[in-house]
């Protein structure tokens, strides 16, 4: 698409601050607390996976999932399904 290559090299950017956090947050608390270090990081992760998935649009908004996928997203219809639709 139009936007693929900016949000590949948005991921990597993104992903590398990650990594470079955890990193950071790891060496500075493996010596004096190895087990907070370790917790960290998994902490670190946890809180980046909550906010990405709070922050996408179908969460935010409340759409169901076949409503996001089928393309009728704000368009004020939703897909009827079951019997009889």
């Amino acid at each position: 698409g139009t936007y693929a290559s900016a949000l590949q090299l948005c991921a990597a950017v993104c992903t590398s601050a990650a990594l470079a956090a955890g990193g950071l947050m790891f060496s500075l608390l493996q010596g004096p607390m190895p087990q907070l270090a370790y917790a960290s990081v998994f902490t670190l992760a946890a809180l980046l996976a909550t906010l990405a998935w709070l922050s996408a649009p179908r969460v935010i908004i409340g759409e169901s999932a076949e409503t996001w996928t089928t393309g009728e997203l704000g368009r004020g219809r939703r897909q009827e399904t079951g019997p009889g639709a």
